[in-house]
């Protein structure tokens, strides 16, 4: 049965079938340069690593943390998943456990044998959720088809195509450390107030390629006269993620790891101060 990518592939066709891979590996360079005439020149992370994949030889690469950090849904990951599990509000997703401060207040194991506290007093933690995203592949596929149609795409939709095309979905590793002040008096027992002394974040990704999926890309030869050109007819064009393992396997690019510089979070709902109650948390 066909599915939703059968039908982007029969709107643009499939243009790099066939291609040896040292074509379509120029064609990846072209296409490279020229995404920053969509994105805007010296801002697309994905013409750096596009290149870095073909020339970086599977060197690591860090990218700036404003590529991603002031994004929406990372905002809302680090509010509604990285906090939450700091404040013992939602368990950790990898072990389906309590953690963050309520166990280190509680001293459950293995806190009550590994002292949880810095030496001033407060309590160091780190968190790795589960991986973040932003638009569909389906999404990006309706706003490539309105660019090829109209010109008439925004400036945060063309921001939401270069992330598409270099992080995609990524980990965020974000390394706190919290203090904790008791409530005073009875009303005050075993409540504790809850702010962030300092908080890091860091995005990891893998630049890589599913073999099995793809997607529609501005065509860096419309246009062209050159014999060897894809295309020229079409300002987009689908290229399948299979032709990147072709190039891939034919030693002509690599597969890298990535990762952002650290970011500091400046929002009151990520690390803004609370306050816990451990008899009310149920663990």
């Amino acid at each position: 049965m066909a599915g939703p990518w059968d039908a982007v592939v029969a709107y643009w066709g499939d243009p790099l079938q066939g291609k040896p891979a040292a074509e379509i590996a120029a064609f990846y360079r072209r296409l490279g340069v020229f995404i920053e005439s969509v994105v805007g020149a010296g801002n697309s992370a994905s013409s750096r690593f596009l290149l870095h994949w073909l020339d970086g030889k599977g060197a690591p690469l860090t990218a700036d943390a404003s590529v991603i950090s002031d994004l929406p849904e990372v905002k809302a990951y680090l509010a509604n998943e990285v906090r939450t599990v700091f404040l013992t509000r939602k368990q950790i997703h990898k072990t389906g456990r309590w953690g963050g401060i309520g166990p280190r207040l509680k001293r459950s194991p293995p806190f009550d044998k590994t002292p949880p506290q810095d030496a001033a007093g407060n309590y160091p933690m780190m968190y790795e959720g589960p991986p973040v995203g932003t638009i569909t592949q389906m999404k990006f596929a309706e706003i490539m088809k309105r660019y090829s149609e109209t010109k008439t795409i925004t400036e945060q939709e063309k921001r939401y195509l270069d992330v598409f095309t270099s992080f995609h979905k990524f980990g965020i590793k974000s390394d706190v450390v919290v203090s904790a002040r008791p409530g005073a008096g009875p009303a005050g027992a075993g409540v504790y107030r809850i702010e962030f002394v300092s908080w890091t974040s860091t995005a990891f990704d893998t630049y890589n390629w599913n073999y099995d999926l793809g997607f529609p890309v501005p065509n860096p030869d419309f246009g062209s006269k050159d014999a060897k050109a894809i295309a020229a007819d079409k300002e987009v064009v689908v290229i399948r993620h299979a032709h990147a393992k072709t190039v891939k396997d034919a030693g002509l690019a690599q597969d890298f790891e990535v990762k952002t510089t650290p970011w500091s979070p400046m929002d009151a709902t990520i690390n803004g101060p609370d306050s816990i109650n451990l008899a009310r948390l149920g663990i």
